[in-house]
């Protein structure tokens, strides 16, 4: 919990520990996001799975080349993330730039550790997004391999909102990375 007594540092830590855990905690509120995307005019958002934080606080996420969240990218690389945790009523917003991982072994390295059923998510006969003639359509597989439609899109945020929602008075930090990386933050009225 941010509380009035941190430095805006210790408070930035405490944000990177809880997303952190996250990616590890299946039960941990930070483990789904909201991903928000521009498609023409418009938002889109959707829940996504947040994978790993890694030593360049960069969010990891698990998407599929063909969904519109990749066509979004390709137009805009703008998007934000959303993560809020009930308990500890703690909201996480992020303006972020999303990066497509380059390295094939990397994805190859994940490819490796899914499940049959988490590969077939990737080898789908309809695009996701698709109208279908019946909702089973969706379960379709083609026979051909899915790992060339495996995208790991990495987050890169750039500001970092944080609400702490709290009875005696709610708190509300406001972070911005400067050019050389460091974070500069400041509280700012809820």
């Amino acid at each position: 919990m941010i509380q009035s007594t941190h430095t805006t540092q210790e408070a930035l830590k405490l944000i990177w520990q809880e997303i952190r855990r996250g990616t590890v905690d299946r039960r941990h509120p930070f483990r789904f996001l909201t991903l928000a995307t521009i498609r023409g005019q418009q938002p889109v958002q959707r829940t996504l799975v947040s994978r790993k934080l890694d030593d360049q606080n960069r969010i990891w996420l698990y998407t599929d080349a063909r969904s519109g969240k990749m066509s979004d990218r390709e137009n805009n690389d703008a998007a934000s993330l959303l993560f809020y945790h009930p308990k500890k009523q703690l909201q996480i917003s992020m303006a972020c730039r999303l990066q497509v991982e380059q390295d094939p072994q990397i994805r190859r390295d994940i490819w490796s550790g899914f499940a049959d059923f988490q590969q077939k998510d990737y080898n789908r006969k309809f695009l996701p997004g698709q109208q279908l003639s019946s909702p089973d359509g969706g379960w379709l597989s083609i026979p051909e391999e899915g790992f060339p439609n495996f995208v790991l899109l990495q987050a890169v945020a750039h500001q970092i909102d944080c609400l702490q929602l709290d009875r005696s008075g709610h708190l509300r930090l406001s972070f911005e990375k400067g050019e050389q990386g460091q974070w500069q933050g400041n509280w700012i009225a809820p």
